[in-house]
């Protein structure tokens, strides 16, 4: 997106995050869709702290509704 800071080194898209050399402490991750949501669950995982914002509520909106009410509360426990 054209947002001020795009292009700083330690920002990256879901292409480039898979390059990074080593874990960060923390993460902001943009987005509430599958991809955006996979990489949250992958830095959590790993033990990055994770902080996860989306243009609007629940996450994985347009999956299935039970789905993105459950994976939106597991999300909210654990990032």
């Amino acid at each position: 997106p054209p947002v001020p800071g795009i292009d700083l080194p330690q920002v990256h898209t879901s292409d480039t995050v898979m390059r990074i050399g080593t874990l960060p402490d923390g993460v902001l991750v943009v987005g509430g869709g599958l991809v955006p949501a996979e990489f949250a669950a992958m830095f959590s995982g790993f033990g990055a702290q994770v902080t996860q914002v989306a243009r609007s509520a629940p996450l994985l909106k347009s999956e299935d509704a039970l789905v993105s009410e459950r994976f939106t509360a597991a999300a909210a426990r654990s990032w």
